[in-house]
């Protein structure tokens, strides 16, 4: 028998809990030789079926905000969003993804900066 993925999954099989709310938490971004922590504030709204969107708010540690709109799927234990933010030097992306546990979202967080290589990825946990 054949698995199905999740996204598939996720539209088969939407969530029947809401994650609608204000979620509070951090990204820990790092590396073997550096560790930046950004603050996260997500409002999430619950869509039609599996769908979410909401608005976040990500504090870096050096200083910056981005504020931008994220929307993405979930089921009732896994959630996965992504939003661009426009910057004066280019566009930055953010993906958010984890596994829900009652009031605690716990996984992945990613941001791509404008002309970059890679991504500044960590682990994350919002709690709402």
């Amino acid at each position: 028998m054949r698995r199905l993925g999740w996204p598939l999954a996720l539209l088969l099989f939407p969530g029947c809990s809401s994650v609608s709310g204000k979620w509070l938490g951090s990204c820990d971004f790092g590396d073997a030789r550096y560790g930046y922590t950004a603050a996260v504030t997500l409002d999430i709204e619950d869509g039609r079926g599996s769908a979410v969107e909401g608005k976040v708010q990500l504090d870096m540690f050096d200083g910056r905000s981005f504020e931008g709109k994220v929307d993405g799927l979930r089921s009732d234990t896994y959630i996965e969003m992504d939003g661009d933010f426009r910057q004066d030097d280019g566009v930055y992306s953010l993906s958010l993804t984890g596994d829900i546990d009652e009031s605690v979202i716990e996984g992945d967080c990613s941001l791509k900066v404008p002309l970059g290589t890679g991504a500044l990825t960590g682990d994350m946990i919002l709690e709402r």
